[in-house]
């Protein structure tokens, strides 16, 4: 081999390592920490045990092991973070694996929704949604899969964003809704919510029914 191939050889390889190391980091997935000591692997789990075994920071209103275990025996935990009420279960049905509670306030009550829907081999999905009913109705909803014992949020992948053209208005741009799980066929209503783009009040009492399909969320 001459002398210049030899060069050029070291040359071309020395840059190509210089370009993968130079390539930025893959981004960290967030740890999401919940009561690892509740977790036992292998065990089925129902809609109760994912209350309990939900991180931290999905259920704002509930955001410690001993304030859900508080709900799950119906038992009234006062909070004082988004103005005083109670939280106080209203619902299990373990058939369905569906949970609900509200939190009642003097102006405003907060009414939170935990679900699991089936995905055949794959891991349940868990629903959490947030509602907040006063003057107005919003909601914040998120969804999460359980597996090999660690939470991943995934709701970018099995719930569309929704415009005011999905109701018949005009705009593109995701829009605030009112979310309800149903417990009936699986599927989630949601319901456009203030505050919406500029001409588009129209749309305010329209609904639309998203479909429970091959595991996610799609438009009907």
């Amino acid at each position: 081999m001459s002398r210049s191939l030899a060069f050029l050889i070291l040359f071309l390889t020395s840059v190509f390592f210089i370009q993968c190391s130079d390539k930025p980091a893959e981004p960290a997935v967030p740890v999401l920490e919940y009561e690892r000591g509740l977790y036992k692997s292998g065990a089925p789990l129902t809609i109760e045990d994912y209350f309990r075994l939900l991180p931290y920071k999905a259920i704002a209103s509930a955001d410690s092991v001993k304030e859900r275990e508080a709900i799950l025996s119906s038992q009234k935990v006062q909070r004082k973070a988004t103005g005083p009420c109670a939280n106080e279960l209203e619902q299990v049905d373990t058939t369905i694996a569906y949970l609900r509670y509200t939190c009642r306030g003097d102006k405003k009550t907060d009414l939170v929704e935990i679900a699991a829907w089936k995905r055949g081999s794959a891991p349940d999905l868990i629903g959490v949604n947030e509602s907040i009913i006063g003057t107005g109705m919003s909601s914040t909803v998120k969804f999460y899969e359980f597996r090999d014992g660690n939470w991943t949020e995934i709701t970018a992948s099995v719930f569309p964003a929704l415009s005011a053209a999905d109701f018949g208005g005009e705009g593109t741009t995701s829009i605030p809704l009112y979310v309800q799980f149903s417990q009936f066929d699986r599927n989630i209503v949601v319901k456009p919510t203030m505050p919406l783009p500029a001409g588009s009040e129209k749309i305010m009492g329209a609904r639309r029914t998203l479909k429970w399909s091959d595991g996610r969320f799609v438009k009907e």
